[in-house]
């Protein structure tokens, strides 16, 4: 189970009082108190995120604010994996913003856990009322362990051997489809079935369009297989593949692999597989 701590804090150097301080008397002006926005987004590997709260209106004595985490849909247990310092603290007048700052102490996990989320909630307010923003739900965002830059090696019809640096990429809240950038303003998409932790079957369609060659037009992603040197290309066929230990491989056999093709003008790059190496995409 993963862990976080939750502060709440003031700005501005703001020394909170208890509710029952008599250094100053309970706000008498018609003062609102609510979150900035009802919702905030942050990486799961943050550190700590701030969600401000904001003093409108008459502010002429202590405002009590009461803020508690509400729900969350990670199973995280108050007390033990979501820890509230301070529920209660006090704004001065003239004091008219705090954070309630939320800690991602430990929640990066290795995982595609799309949709997590927490919900924070202004629960009671003296000296004040509560805004329409009275809750501030938190979404936290994968650091997705697919993402990044991968090498995209094999052999080219020579058998030399070939290597062409691409970024993959993913859509926040889609977990089954990853995106591949040759550079050429395109992408290249891979759908993706999970079988284990960080494990999964691939899918890529042939023939889609990856880009453009400046000069020559759209560049399309193409299945081949050589033979005697001849390229023979079938282009509504796609091919299969895994990921496993930060490696994309694709499932081609001897002289299979694929290429990207501007149609009409010829091939820009091409990833053959051999007996021993298989045309594959490593994370760097």
């Amino acid at each position: 189970m993963k862990y976080l701590k939750l502060l709440v804090l003031g700005l501005l150097s703001l020394s909170f009082a208890a509710c029952g301080d008599d250094d100053e008397s309970m706000n008498s002006g018609t003062a609102t108190v609510q979150f900035d926005s009802a919702e905030v987004t942050a990486y799961e590997n943050a550190g700590i995120v701030s969600l401000p709260i904001s003093i409108t209106g008459d502010h002429n004595g202590n405002i009590a604010i009461k803020a508690t985490m509400q729900d969350n849909n990670a199973g995280f247990v108050i007390d033990k994996d979501i820890i509230i310092t301070t529920e209660d603290f006090v704004m001065p007048a003239g004091s008219d913003r705090a954070n309630l700052e939320v800690n991602l102490y430990n929640v990066v996990n290795e995982e595609l856990d799309m949709g997590r989320y927490i919900t924070f909630a202004i629960t009671s307010v003296e000296g004040a009322t509560v805004g329409a923003n009275a809750t501030c739900k938190l979404n936290i965002k994968e650091n997705n362990p697919l993402e990044g830059t991968y090498a995209l090696t094999g052999v080219d019809t020579g058998g030399s051997p070939v290597s062409l640096d691409v970024r993959l990429s993913m859509n926040d809240g889609d977990a089954n489809h990853i995106y591949v950038d040759f550079g050429l303003g395109g992408t290249m998409e891979m759908e993706l079935t999970e079988t284990g932790t960080m494990q999964y079957d691939i899918a890529v369609a042939g023939g889609q369009v990856i880009g453009a060659y400046s000069g020559y037009g759209d560049v399309c992603n193409y299945f081949t297989f050589v033979e005697e040197g001849t390229r023979y290309i079938s282009p509504s066929t796609g091919w299969g593949g895994k990921f496993e230990n930060r490696t994309f491989t694709f499932d081609f056999a001897p002289n299979e692999g694929f290429f990207t093709y501007i149609p009409g003008a010829g091939y820009l790059d091409v990833f053959i597989a051999t007996e021993s190496t298989p045309v594959k995409m490593t994370k760097k």
